[in-house]
């Protein structure tokens, strides 16, 4: 109650009295409760404050409780049966939410897209990380590279300002396992085409899409083992080349016919002259002339008769097949 004044009629006088209540205020929601001003004015009379919107901001006396973002009048009024009301304008401003995605956000070419995990840091009150909904979107693009990843519709509701930390989505190559098998061929044959076998070719894609050129193997023609490489054979940017080469194998022509070679005659005891080489088919139907090393180291030249000598191919390259004779008869 207002003091006893000792000056009679007094307090019937209007008196102006001014008491700190500003036009306009802005808060931050999940701001403490705070006091909107005095509880009575300078005569000790009552203040009542009200909210245009309790849902906004509540008043209890002649404290303000923060609800949610919005905007609401505050009223405050002297109780004395006179003195007009007063309004602020209190702004409830979003609080700010840092959202921070997961470091490390990638994928393998042709795979899905992971789910892009984040932190929320700043809720206030009682609210938690499942109050956010939509999702973090990455750039569109399927090809291997960087693509950044943007708030897209990621979304926390009115009481809250996101703050998106940007990051990069990484789409790196797939690996693509290129095998070729062991392969053979006879002395003086073509190569044959070495035939490739190809794992991990995303579903879809042809390997003529993905792969240009082709393999390549050790040069020499001579019989023997030769490694097979990756040669001019390049991948598409989307992949990574994983090449695994077995060897070419030349294995010796196989001789299946010759040409009888002439009869060699020599008077008694004068050593022959042995030809040096003879002609014979390969089993690719061509006539080749080779070197023959005749074993005539047992002729006896004394011997009057007819005696037929043994020879054998000096070439690493040709084999006679089974029960092909090389042989000539010396008449002496």
């Amino acid at each position: 109650e207002p003091p006893f004044n000792p000056i009679p009629g007094l307090e019937n006088l209007r008196v102006p009295r001014e008491w700190e209540f500003p036009g306009e205020k802005s808060v931050t929601y999940g701001d403490p409760a705070f006091k909107l001003g005095d509880e009575y004015d300078s005569f000790w009379y009552p203040i009542v404050y009200s909210s245009s919107d309790t849902s906004v901001v509540k008043v209890s006396g002649n404290y303000a409780f923060i609800k949610k973002a919005g905007s609401v009048r505050i009223s405050a009024k002297v109780q004395d049966g006179r003195s007009n009301a007063k309004e602020q304008v209190m702004h409830v401003n979003p609080a700010l939410l840092k959202i921070v995605l997961d470091a490390g956000l990638s994928k393998v070419y042709g795979q899905k897209d992971p789910q892009f995990l984040y932190k929320a840091i700043g809720f206030k009150n009682q609210d938690k990380i499942g109050l956010l909904n939509g999702a973090a979107q990455r750039k569109e693009g399927e090809q291997v590279g960087t693509y950044p990843i943007a708030q897209g519709t990621l979304d926390a509701g009115p009481n809250y300002q996101i703050e998106f930390t940007a990051a990069e989505f990484i789409i790196s190559p797939k690996d693509l396992n290129v095998r070729v098998d062991a392969a053979q061929k006879s002395f003086g044959a073509a190569d044959p085409s070495f035939i490739l076998k190809v794992e991990g070719l995303v579903e879809g894609e042809s390997v003529s899409e993905v792969l240009q050129g082709k393999p390549f193997r050790e040069p020499g023609e001579e019989v023997g083992k030769y490694h097979i490489k990756q040669g001019d054979l390049i991948v598409s940017s989307n992949y990574r080349l994983l090449f695994n080469g077995d060897s070419l194998e030349i294995v010796p022509a196989l001789l299946i016919s010759g040409e009888q070679a002439a009869e060699l005659k020599t008077p008694w005891s004068v050593a022959p002259s042995f030809p040096k080489s003879a002609k014979f088919l390969t089993q690719g139907a061509q006539w080749v002339e080779l070197p023959v090393e005749w074993q005539y180291q047992g002729l006896d030249y004394f011997k009057r008769g007819s005696h037929l000598i043994q020879g054998k191919i000096n070439s690493q390259n040709y084999e006679l097949a089974a029960g092909l004779p090389v042989e000539i008869k010396v008449i002496i």
